[in-house]
């Protein structure tokens, strides 16, 4: 029933106000909260490494 549903819990920039943003730290303070999704911004470096950037 509608009244049953689990929310679908998402980390905002992988729990920013548990942690600095988009970090490793937040990410898994994220996990610690239950989230099972985040919103977490990946961009490339010039030589192509992967960073976690807003």
């Amino acid at each position: 029933s509608a009244g049953t549903a689990k929310p679908f819990v998402v980390g905002h920039a992988a729990a920013a106000g548990e942690a600095p943003a988009n970090t490793l730290a937040g990410v898994g303070a994220s996990l610690d909260a239950g989230a099972e999704a985040m919103e977490i911004d990946v961009q490339l470096s010039s030589d192509g490494v992967p960073v976690l950037m807003h």
